[in-house]
C-alpha cells in the first residue's frame, strides 16, 4: 500500500520539480508625464531571482492601470546596478497569451549586459504597436538565458495617451 502511494508522489514531485525555481520580480520603477498629464513612458524594474538567476513575474494591478488602455510602442531594455547575463531573451505576453515579444522572435538577445539595447517598434505579429493594453490580462515579462544572481533589468515601455478605457 505505501509503495502505490508513495511512489506516484514522488514521480509528480520530480515532474514539477523545474517550476519550483523560477522567480524573480518586475515592478513600476517610475512613468514619464507629458504637460497634458498623459504618460509617454512607463519604467519596468526586474531583478532576477537570488538563487538561480531566473525572472519571470506578471506586473501588479498598479503598473497595469497605468497602462491600461494604451498602446505599447517601443520597448528599450538596460542593465540595472547588478547586470544580467548578455544576450539574454525577453518575452512579454498577457494572460490571454497575446505577445508583445518572445524569446525566440523580437526579443531574442534583447537583454544587454552592458549597453542599452535598441527599441523595437513591431511586435511577433507584425503590427507597429502591441493591442490596447487591459488591466484584465496582466503582461507577464519573463527574461530566460541569465545566469546572474539578483540581476537588474531596467525595460522602459513607451505608451500611447490613453486611447479608450478599458473593459
Amino acid at each position: 500500500m505505501f509503495n502505490r502511494v508513495f511512489f506516484p508522489v514522488i514521480i509528480v514531485l520530480f515532474l514539477f520539480a523545474g517550476n519550483a525555481h523560477s522567480g524573480g520580480s518586475c515592478a513600476m520603477a517610475s512613468r514619464g508625464i507629458k504637460a497634458n498629464n498623459a504618460i509617454n513612458f512607463v519604467l519596468i524594474q526586474c531583478t532576477a531571482d537570488a538563487s538561480d538567476g531566473s525572472m519571470s513575474a506578471a506586473l501588479n494591478t498598479e503598473t497595469m492601470n497605468a497602462l491600461s488602455g494604451r498602446l505599447i510602442y517601443n520597448v528599450t531594455a538596460y542593465p540595472g546596478g547588478t547586470a544580467p547575463t548578455d544576450e539574454s531573451d525577453l518575452a512579454i505576453v498577457d494572460s490571454r497569451g497575446k505577445s508583445l515579444m518572445t524569446a525566440a522572435g523580437n526579443g531574442l538577445n534583447f537583454i544587454d549586459s552592458t549597453t542599452l539595447t535598441e527599441k523595437y517598434t513591431e511586435n511577433a505579429e507584425g503590427n507597429d504597436h502591441y493591442q490596447s493594453v487591459h488591466k484584465g490580462f496582466p503582461l507577464t515579462f519573463t527574461i530566460t538565458g541569465n545566469s546572474v544572481n539578483s540581476a537588474i533589468m531596467n525595460i522602459s515601455l513607451d505608451v500611447s495617451s490613453k486611447i479608450k478605457e478599458a473593459l
